[in-house]
């Protein structure tokens, strides 16, 4: 916890935040989700919404490799990544750690629910190695399943940027020639304006509603 107060702390005095926010519609991508999710073996790791959100962001990043990159303050440099790990924030009983999972952009959705079932685990039981926690250059923290209905997170210093995830939320919609129900994905994506422009923000948002939007695109890499 004094661990996590020091970052924090960090973060809020030397990142200028700034955050936009969009919906993602991904009624499509829960129902093959779901499906797939009933077609795995007992003992597999299960196919969650946060590993194809890794899958989404690290595609996304690999467009976007600003995002991607640390500002060093003292030199006044953007330092830009050539490998893409991704850290997921995870609620414990110890409190919060963020473990990181290696090489999403190269890594399948397969291998990507393995890593954040073997990391997750270790985690809840305090059994999380300190070089499990390093090397991540982009943040997501998904508080959806607590209920949350809008998130607005810290940036994790050195990094530029993070997506913060919130509740789905099912609505009406009127199309047509029927009603359908939408299934809507709150995101919020904060990032650090000295190395972030507000349009580039919006853009890279776009390109991950656009891959949660693309179900067969996105599940295609299991």
């Amino acid at each position: 916890e004094q661990a996590t107060a020091r970052n924090m702390t960090r973060s809020a005095t030397l990142i200028p935040h700034a955050w936009i926010g969009r919906h993602a519609d991904v009624g499509a991508l829960e129902q093959m989700r779901r499906a797939y999710r009933q077609s795995q073996p007992d003992d597999a790791a299960p196919l969650t919404l946060t590993a194809i959100l890794c899958k989404a962001v690290g595609s996304a990043l690999a467009q976007f490799p600003r995002f991607n990159a640390a500002f060093d303050h003292r030199a006044q440099e953007i330092v830009y990544r050539d490998y893409c790990h991704i850290g997921v924030a995870v609620d414990t009983p110890h409190g919060l750690v963020v473990p990181v999972v290696r090489d999403v952009a190269r890594a399948s959705l397969t291998e990507i629910a393995q890593q954040l079932q073997n990391l997750s685990r270790a985690a809840r039981n305090g059994q999380l190695a300190a070089q499990a926690m390093r090397g991540a250059g982009f943040t997501i923290s998904n508080l959806g399943g607590l209920g949350v209905q809008a998130i607005q997170p810290l940036v994790s210093w050195p990094q530029v940027a993070l997506l913060g995830i919130a509740a789905l939320d099912e609505r009406l919609a009127l199309t047509a020639d029927a009603i359908a129900t939408r299934v809507l994905l709150p995101l919020t994506l904060g990032f650090d304006h000295r190395v972030i422009n507000g349009g580039d923000a919006a853009r890279f948002l776009s390109c991950v509603v656009n891959l949660l939007a693309d179900p067969e695109m996105l599940l295609k890499e299991i």
